[in-house]
């Protein structure tokens, strides 16, 4: 009897836990929405299709988001017989992230310090120093003292400070060289606890020229699904007006990766603003990415070694010089379903309906 009520007190603060996450990421889309500058009104034949199909998936007319997130797709989706398949951002945050992501793992998991130990098979930036609790490490994991990490970072020139856990949207990072001076160094490598420097990356020719003062990326999202990793979406994510990063949140603009490696013709910013080039000159159609297949094929490889903390995550890679594949960051949760629907559609493609059908099967939240 003690135990059955200790069951029932632990799935109850669990769920009031989980709800409260719900409700967060619920007002965050809502604000993403309200945004958004020129939605267009769904008629009513578009609106009764889009609750047919959530029904068919569901079981209920209820419906667990706000349908106002389709006149946005209505407004800049360029194939309406699709309109009924994109998924609302906040249903996707609130329900599909927190489904196949486990968000306690993922918070203590999703930590750069620790990449290179979970993927070790594949290149990454070089690491000078990283930071977890108290104690300063060098690349290879060993304690150093701060004068050695500084002694490293005037070594490399100009690196790179990036939180290693957390991380949203590119804040926390900052860039030092030389000319910084090494009492802001010091103040730097001190004044946090979670932490990673790495030496700049030096990306692919191909990347390099579509703005060259960013690290441009590529994010591909894997989804776990059926027993195979399989890939939802890829974009590549460019930095504008000399900004040092490519983050939508910092005025970064994102552009569809087709197959083939090619990218689509117009990207767009995190507002849905449209660019046919890109704002420094160049045509988003002579793009073309170096060893795409074989991100997409890396990306698939490490999915299933972190199953237990996700089973749908966003990678970013850059490419070096000589066209190998770089692990960037690895996001385990969070990492975003509206730049992928604004550049290729649809997140889930083909599997929509299966994928929607899962999620209303086995949520707890949603299954009552």
């Amino acid at each position: 009897m003690l135990k059955e009520v200790k069951d029932r007190v632990a799935r109850f603060l669990k769920d009031q836990r989980t709800q409260s996450i719900m409700d967060y990421r619920r007002k965050r889309s809502m604000r993403f929405l309200n945004r958004y500058p020129t939605p267009k009104v769904l008629t009513a034949s578009q609106e009764k299709e889009i609750r047919d199909f959530w029904y068919q998936v569901s079981g209920t007319r209820k419906l667990y988001f706000n349908i106002k997130f389709y006149e946005m797709f209505n407004d800049f989706g360029e194939d309406p017989s699709l309109l009924k398949y994109y998924i609302p951002n906040d249903f996707y945050y609130s329900y599909v992230d927190l489904f196949f992501a486990d968000e306690h793992y993922a918070r203590v998991f999703d930590d750069k310090t620790l990449y290179e130990l979970y993927f070790p098979d594949v290149k990454h930036p070089e690491t000078l120093v990283r930071r977890s609790g108290h104690c300063i490490l060098d690349k290879h994991y060993d304690i150093i003292s701060e004068d050695k990490a500084v002694q490293l970072c005037h070594d490399a020139g100009k690196v790179i400070f990036k939180p290693s856990i957390i991380d949203s949207g590119g804040n926390g990072i900052v860039f030092w060289s030389e000319a910084d001076g090494e009492d802001r160094l010091r103040k730097m490598i001190s004044s946090k606890h979670h932490y990673v420097i790495q030496r700049i990356v030096e990306q692919h020719e191909s990347l390099r020229r579509v703005h060259s003062s960013s690290v441009n990326t590529v994010r591909v999202m894997t989804l776990l699904f059926n027993g195979s990793a399989q890939v939802m979406s890829a974009i590549l994510r460019m930095g504008v007006d000399g900004n040092q990063v490519d983050n939508g949140s910092a005025g970064g603009i994102c552009c569809g990766i087709l197959p083939d490696g090619h990218l689509r013709p117009y990207a767009r910013k995190l507002n849905g603003e449209k660019f046919d080039k890109h704002p420094q000159g160049m045509s988003f159609s002579e793009v073309f990415i170096p060893h795409f297949d074989t991100i997409c094929q890396m990306a698939c490889k490490m999915a299933p070694r972190v199953e237990k903390i996700s089973r749908l995550i966003s990678w970013d890679f850059s490419v070096t010089p000589d066209g190998e594949p770089l692990l960037i960051e690895s996001n385990f949760y969070y990492g975003g379903c509206d730049v992928h629907q604004f550049c290729n559609g649809p997140i889930f493609g083909d599997m929509t309906e299966e994928v929607l059908r899962y999620v209303f099967q086995h949520h707890p939240m949603l299954r009552r």
